[in-house]
């Protein structure tokens, strides 16, 4: 389940944002302002990003740790872009395609103060005096209708845009946007959840030479209809303005030569070419009672990985790579299901990245086998083994499935690899 924001264009400026009762009119519009300044004021920024990811079931009173994430969240013109924390800048995707399991949301540090903010977009009122970190606020609620939202959530394959409602406590001495609270609680039955609420805390915070007014952490909570909640907490730190890497070139240089028309380009320094196949043993036996998620596992090269008649590295050398989730399914079959990415291969060395889709595995106890079409033909002798329809792999990672009454990967388990590479 995806929970995001993106901006959506807007009609013609209404008179909503004057709808807060006098006296804090002119108080509420200068502080939107303010706030519209602040955002369109922050530079491009890099920050990590920790996000813990709790749930709960139906009749459990506690959280439960689901897992943490270590990433690195890029915002270019206000758009997020992310990638793990250990591979800082080498993925540059969607949360949604980095992270596949579990509630994952983005946008929530700027998206929904952006749009509130508009001129048109929600409607105010004036609730009350408060308190905040020991500073005094103004507390406001709005309401944004879905016609002018721009909170989409998604679970695949369906996707709907809701309405939500929510609280902005404002400084009543310097009109800074102090916290902001989202709740959506129309939200289509064919998502199957029943409401979400994001919280978010604002501080001054530095990025790069300079101080700005800056979102520093987020809670989003999501509650089924079948009573399961979830919970992430999100947290930026590390702050740091983003410059993208530029190149100059004089008058004189010579071009690099062009490739031949019809021959694969060859290998770069640092990088692969496509379609070079990967053929690795795993060096670990891989426990699924102990094993946590984003956890990084030795292999090695059982054959040696060439480009051509050129020897790229041997068999033996040394390959990473990483579970990026471990999850146990108990419907249609009791199974565990694995999340796999191969992440990098000692070169001379240094870690060359690996970006790889997998082509096939050899056997193993717990294996199950995966199905590419819908419909499995039937057999009238009964088997043991069992198919599922597989998940489709791709440069990211891979998903297996593992029989649970056999809950290990183990060591000299055999998978072979077709590289992905830019080109």
């Amino acid at each position: 389940m995806l929970c995001r924001s993106r901006a959506l264009l807007f009609g013609p400026a209404c008179a909503a944002l004057a709808a807060a009762a006098p006296p804090n009119g002119a108080f509420l519009n200068d502080a939107l302002a303010k706030a519209r300044r602040h955002l369109a004021g922050l530079p491009d920024f890099v920050c990590t990003q920790t996000v813990e990811r709790s749930e709960r079931g139906p009749k459990e009173s506690a959280f439960r740790l689901r897992d943490r994430l270590h990433l690195e969240v890029t915002s270019v013109n206000g758009q997020e872009r992310f990638a793990r924390a250990d591979r800082p800048g080498a993925e540059d995707r969607e949360l949604r395609f980095l992270v596949t399991r579990g509630v994952t949301t983005t946008g929530g540090f700027s998206a929904f103060l952006r749009q509130i903010t508009k001129a048109g977009a929600a409607e105010f009122r004036f609730a009350a005096e408060a308190t905040l970190d020991n500073r005094r606020a103004r507390h406001y609620l709005f309401e944004v209708p879905e016609e002018r939202s721009a909170y989409v959530i998604s679970v695949p394959p369906h996707e709907g845009r809701v309405p939500f409602h929510g609280a902005l406590y404002l400084d009543a001495e310097t009109a800074e946007v102090l916290r902001l609270e989202v709740t959506a609680d129309e939200i289509g039955p064919e998502l199957g959840f029943e409401r979400t609420r994001t919280t978010v805390q604002y501080r001054l915070t530095t990025v790069g030479p300079a101080q700005h007014w800056f979102a520093a952490e987020a809670e989003t909570m999501v509650a089924a209809f079948d009573g399961a909640e979830f919970r992430n907490r999100a947290v930026l730190g590390d702050c740091r303005r983003y410059a993208a890497e530029s190149k100059i070139s004089f008058a004189g240089e010579e071009p690099a030569a062009a490739p031949k028309p019809g021959a694969p380009a060859p290998s770069k320094p640092g990088r692969l070419r496509k379609n070079l196949l990967v053929d690795i043993t795993v060096d670990q036996d891989l426990d699924f009672a102990t094993a946590t998620a984003d956890t990084a596992l030795r292999a090695t090269l059982a054959e040696p990985l060439q480009d051509g008649d050129q020897v790229i590295a041997p068999a033996g050398a040394k390959v990473t790579m990483r579970l990026l989730e471990l999850a146990r399914v108990a419907k249609p079959v009791d199974r565990y299901e694995l999340v796999l990415r191969l992440e990098s291969l000692e070169h001379n060395a240094a870690p060359l990245p690996l970006s790889a889709k997998l082509l096939n595995t050899g056997t193993a106890p717990g294996l199950i086998k995966q199905e590419r079409r819908l419909m499995p033909a039937f057999q009238k002798k009964r088997a043991d083994r069992f198919s599922l329809l597989a998940r489709e792999s791709n440069s990211e990672q891979t998903v297996l499935y593992w029989e649970a009454r056999q809950p290990r990967v183990r060591k000299g388990f055999r998978m072979r690899w077709l590289t992905d590479s830019a080109e």
